[in-house]
């Protein structure tokens, strides 16, 4: 028997292990297998040089931040240049550029927030693309001096986030690249379910009225069952999103309150 170290991000698994022989009582023993790869639903990551200041609450990437699975995040392909401006502020004083490259983080499967600056203190740069997970979602133009962070709802499927860069021509050559930061809004919905997030008995406080009530179809809980959910427009606690709430009755008598978000 022989552990193979993959790419893939799996969580920790529960693995039973069993032997017999004739002649000998059979045995076995459970154990977790915890998996080695680094994963990130929030992570901010400030492009520039191997000597250049860093931003408070930032990991370093330069241009030969290689992408490997014990890292989590790096450059896949492409050439990539470093550059230190000398300005004052640590985010945007450097940053990476390059003609054609991409770049990709180890996440849990979900939605996230991608927020990416771009922008150069002392050039300017044109018709810089920027590709989410194979989708283009922006072609941006910046001055010298002038900085463009845009923010991207961007749903991850195969335990990667993937940031393509191209230079679409024009007066420049290169895509100028100063920070990245991720951040989780929702997890993955787990097979079978509607729901990201089931819990047992409500320990989140139920949310005001107005409910929408749906009677028709499975519940977020079970969907093989049909229940009277009823759905707040926000969660408790101010996480964003609905929550769902069934009460049901217990074959034992009475009722349990459960909830799923």
């Amino acid at each position: 028997m022989s552990a193979v170290d993959d790419a893939i991000v799996d969580g920790t698994q529960s693995v039973t292990i069993g032997a017999s022989a004739a002649g000998y009582l059979g045995g076995g023993a459970a154990l977790s297998v915890t998996d080695n790869e680094p994963t990130f639903s929030t992570v901010s990551l400030d492009f520039g040089t191997a000597t250049s200041p860093v931003a408070a609450g930032y990991r370093r990437v330069t241009n030969t931040t290689t992408f490997s699975t014990a890292l989590g995040y790096g450059w896949t392909g492409g050439t990539v240049s470093a550059v230190d401006r000398g300005t004052s502020d640590p985010l945007t004083r450097d940053f990476n550029s390059t003609p054609a490259a991409t770049f990709a983080v180890t996440v849990p499967n979900g939605t996230y927030d991608v927020r990416i600056t771009l922008g150069d203190s002392k050039a300017s740069h044109d018709k810089m693309a920027v590709s989410l997970e194979g989708n283009r979602v922006a072609t941006v133009s910046t001055k010298s001096g002038q900085f463009s962070p845009q923010t991207f709802r961007v749903t991850v499927s195969d335990g990667q986030l993937t940031l393509r860069l191209d230079d679409l021509g024009g007066s420049d050559k290169v895509v100028a690249i100063d920070a990245l930061v991720l951040t989780l809004v929702q997890s993955a919905v787990a097979p079978g379910s509607t729901s990201a997030l089931s819990l047992g008995p409500c320990s989140l406080p139920r949310p005001p009225a107005p409910y929408r009530t749906n009677n028709r179809g499975p519940s977020p809980e079970s969907p093989s069952r049909r229940l009277p959910w009823r759905a707040a427009p926000t969660r408790s606690s101010g996480v964003s999103g609905p929550i769902w709430h069934s009460t049901r009755s217990q074959p034992s008598g009475g009722s349990q309150t459960r909830c799923a978000i």
